[in-house]
């Protein structure tokens, strides 16, 4: 899809008509300054979503734009072997990616350029390359900004939001002469936060991806400008019908940015500026719920989810009433109060509410907006969403039994058991790898502690009280232990040896919880309470386990599900039931065939009823 471009070209030939002819203009672009100006520094990154050190440039590269957020305009382009992507992986490329990469002599993975401009002692490879490791991008962008610029560049740009069209109006003025006759016009489309995977991201799956290059208004090597010398100024305007997606990655409007650069020929840039568009919404009023994070198994009682709210309205953002629940919980209420411009965005982290988890083990979060500034939202269809989240295993064993089984790159792996305060209660592995949190990829065989390769460990580890502990794997490499490189695994056993969880495919970090709750089942009914309880049918050779309670005064009961060794199937579900007779159903669809003993418990003790499951 191409940009339509309109340009107004003019030569200054004295003072006055250049400010009047800017003053006419001003209402399409900000004035371009007629003042000699240092060059920004424009750094290209060449990266892609298989490059295990592209994330260590992405961390430089956001310090570098941290240091100087005016100065600095950021391009990540995807191209090469590690960009293309694998089956259900999602393409970051572009049609204009291997050009760009061609001309820089790139030999390694991330690459930068600065300027596009040849930095002796720093490229990679052969002399007159652009490309340049990460570790040269400072120094390189740290020349750039003490450099003078021939031109200056001013732009605005303004998404209408209904009708899916950019447009881009700027300016340039050239202080001093350029060094060739024709120079080239770029506009560059990019976009920050897209969710996706990263080798050696610490997210995995969901890495934020940012100021990827999506597409450019003015083609493979820009659009010329036929004028170069002092006093030179133009104004051009852009219009670009947005697709809803680019090589099946939607275009999200909120995260799009533009980068606006001038160069000499299709290398030397010799200025350039990052533009945040205006946005013009359908509606005024408009607050919407983006999404709900939570841990994806939580082992204690409490929950506090994490809310991104966003304005998605023409007016600021100062207030939001919000509701929320877990499963069918109580109702909580909390007030947001701040201030949001048009798609700005802010994480909410809502105060931890109480919860009694699902029966099966799965639980769901709801939360609701309402009266937003204190007015009917405009647009409801985005007022509310959910989260899943899962209870832990329940170890019935005050000693837990730690297996592990190490990849090809042992030496990358460092292991602990910790509790909720962080007490480690054992640990073993890289200590270096334990010490520096993983993913430096700075791990050798000769570390302390380091495992061999495909080695097996095995660890009993006896905890002092019941609750929650989790097992934390780290991985120097950020690759996990499977499986790429060779089938490694961790396990998590009780002391008789019955398997609570297991995996081993993460990335740089992985928190495992498991729940100690020391319980004796036995083999045949037992009670400690006054309750008369019946259960059909038994076996169950359907999906339904029912149970019969005659209670002589209303109370709640707590009722859990174990096998026979002791272990607990997902979590008690608590029902409140009236005095007399009650009915409960529970569902049986996820239990394999064998024995299990159903559990009614109350402030006075509890009730076992043994049942078999026979499909």
């Amino acid at each position: 899809m191409k940009a339509s471009i309109k340009i107004y070209p003019r030569t200054w030939a004295v003072a006055m008509l250049a400010v009047a002819f800017s003053l006419q203009l001003s209402a399409q672009a900000p004035p371009v300054s007629t003042s000699p100006q240092n060059k920004n520094a424009v750094l290209e990154i060449y990266d892609g979503i298989y490059c295990s050190y592209c994330p260590q440039g992405h961390q430089i590269a956001g310090e570098i734009l941290n240091n100087a957020p005016d100065d600095v305009v950021l391009i990540s382009i995807h191209s090469g072997q590690y960009a293309a992507p694998a089956l259900g992986h999602p393409d970051f490329r572009t049609e204009f990616g291997a050009a760009l990469a061609g001309q820089t002599g790139l030999n390694g993975y991330p690459a930068g350029t600065v300027n596009r401009h040849v930095f002796p002692e720093l490229q990679q490879g052969l002399p007159g390359n652009t490309a340049m490791n990460r570790i040269h991008w400072q120094s390189a962008v740290t020349q750039t900004l003490a450099q003078p610029s021939p031109v200056n560049i001013a732009a605005e740009a303004t998404i209408d939001v209904t009708a899916g069209l950019l447009t881009v109006n700027l300016e340039f003025y050239y202080t001093a002469s350029s060094s060739t006759p024709t120079n080239f016009l770029h506009v560059a489309l990019v976009q920050n936060h897209i969710a996706g995977p990263q080798i050696g991201g610490a997210a995995g799956d969901l890495y934020d991806h940012n100021h990827v290059l999506r597409h450019l208004l003015t083609g493979q090597w820009g659009q010329p400008i036929g004028t170069t010398t002092a006093g030179y100024f133009e104004g051009r305007q852009y219009t670009y019908a947005l697709p809803a997606d680019i090589r099946d990655i939607p275009l999200e409007v909120a995260n799009l940015r533009l980068a606006v650069f001038i160069s000499e020929g299709h290398q030397e840039i010799i200025n350039g500026i990052s533009v945040t568009p205006d946005f013009l919404m359908p509606h005024d009023i408009n607050a919407g719920l983006l999404c709900a994070k939570s841990d994806a198994v939580i082992c204690n009682s409490e929950v506090a989810p994490v809310l991104r709210i966003r304005n998605e309205g023409n007016a600021i953002l100062n207030n939001l009433q919000l509701s929320y629940q877990v499963n069918d919980g109580p109702m909580q209420q909390h007030a947001w109060y701040g201030s949001l411009e048009t798609y700005e965005w802010a994480d909410v982290t809502l105060p931890s509410i109480a919860f009694m988890p699902s029966a099966t083990g799965a639980n769901l979060i709801r939360i609701f907006s309402a009266n937003p500034n204190g007015a009917a939202d405009q647009w409801a269809a985005n007022d509310s969403t959910e989260v899943a989240f899962s209870s832990p295993p329940v170890c019935n064993t005050m000693t837990l039994k730690v297996e592990l089984k190490t990849d090809a790159f042992g030496y990358e792996t460092y292991w602990e058991l910790i509790d909720d305060q962080g007490i480690v209660y054992d640990h073993g592995g890289n200590e270096n790898v334990g010490s520096n949190g993983g993913g430096v990829q700075y791990a050798t065989p000769s570390d302390p502690g380091a495992y061999g390769n495909h080695q097996f460990i095995s660890k009993h580890i006896t905890v002092p009280v019941e609750g929650c502990y989790y097992l934390r794997l780290l991985d120097d490499y950020g690759d996990g232990i499977c499986c790429d490189y060779g089938d490694g695994y961790y396990r998590i056993k009780n002391a008789q040896g019955n398997l609570l969880v297991s995996g081993g495919l993460f990335t740089v970090e992985y928190i495992e919880p498991v729940y100690v709750q020391e319980i004796a089942v036995a083999a045949t009914d037992v009670s400690e309470l006054s309750l008369n309880a019946t259960i059909y049918p038994n076996p169950v050779q359907g999906d339904v386990l029912y149970c019969k309670v005659e209670l002589p005064a209303a109370r709640p009961i707590a009722v859990s599900i174990f096998d026979i060794s002791g272990r607990m199937i997902g979590q008690p579900a608590v029902y409140d039931l009236p005095a007399g007779a009650s009915e409960i159903s529970l569902s049986t669809t996820n239990l394999a065939e064998g024995a299990y003993q159903l559990r009614l418990t109350t402030d006075s003790g509890h009730l076992g009823k043994v049942f078999v499951v026979h499909r």
